[in-house]
């Protein structure tokens, strides 16, 4: 069953995934900043439809080259949960995306940042 996006009343936008919905965006308005995430200094860094889409591209192209699969449609027989374990951050998301365009339901397990991963934000 699609997704409706509303941006502006009046306006409906129907997507079958966030996938989907991401690729168009990134198509349709690829600058416009979806995401703001602060640093160690809580300076904001934006993050638009194209990084993310190019991001989740980029990870799911790398995954592939490791030797997970990507899943093709209509297979019901290969696995679709794939673990991982990643610091909670904007990858946490970008993973969760690259994992969704290979047609895998990621499972990733948060880990708390290290005192050096703590500095580097």
């Amino acid at each position: 069953m699609p997704t409706a996006i509303q941006d502006v009343p009046g306006n409906q936008f129907h997507f079958s995934s966030i996938t989907e919905m991401v690729e168009v965006r990134a198509r349709e308005t690829p600058d416009f900043p979806i995401i703001a995430v602060p640093d160690k200094h809580f300076q904001f860094h934006q993050y638009s439809y194209r990084d993310i889409d190019d991001g989740a591209n980029r990870l799911a192209h790398y995954y592939t080259s490791l030797g997970v699969q990507p899943r093709q449609q209509g297979d019901v027989s290969s696995s679709i949960v794939t673990a991982m374990l990643a610091p909670s951050s904007i990858d946490y998301a970008i993973n969760e995306l690259a994992f969704a365009k290979m047609g895998k339901q990621p499972c990733i397990l948060s880990e708390p940042p290290t005192h050096r991963q703590a500095l580097n934000r």
